[in-house]
């Protein structure tokens, strides 16, 4: 007997997706997980996953199946603009700054 390598219906290769459940609590970046409770394509137990396992993640999930802008898109963008808003309040030890100005306390060039 044999066995071949078969990905899900949606065309996903559920054998490399496996492989990065041990790198998740190693992200640190901020995620939001958002969900549909009807969704039947990516299940919101996938999400909830997700969530559990990514440091700092926050997860939201609303009524509706796989396609997110039908349904309640107010409370879904109010939760994105909240996520964002918090993710870009603190920059992390890898954020870039401009260097293309002089900063105030340079001395003037003369």
């Amino acid at each position: 007997m044999t066995t071949t390598q078969m990905p899900v219906d949606n065309g996903v290769n559920v054998e490399a997706l496996l492989g990065v459940r041990d790198a998740l609590p190693g992200l640190g970046v901020p995620a939001l997980i958002i969900q549909r409770r009807q969704d039947r394509i990516t299940p919101p137990c996938h999400g909830r996953y997700l969530a559990a396992h990514l440091p700092g993640a926050r997860y939201f999930e609303q009524p509706g199946d796989h396609l997110l802008w039908l349904g309640d898109t107010d409370a879904m963008f109010g939760q994105i603009r909240e996520f964002l808003g918090e993710a870009g309040a603190t920059p992390g030890p890898d954020a870039k700054t401009d260097r293309s100005s002089p900063s105030p306390a340079a001395p003037a060039a003369g």
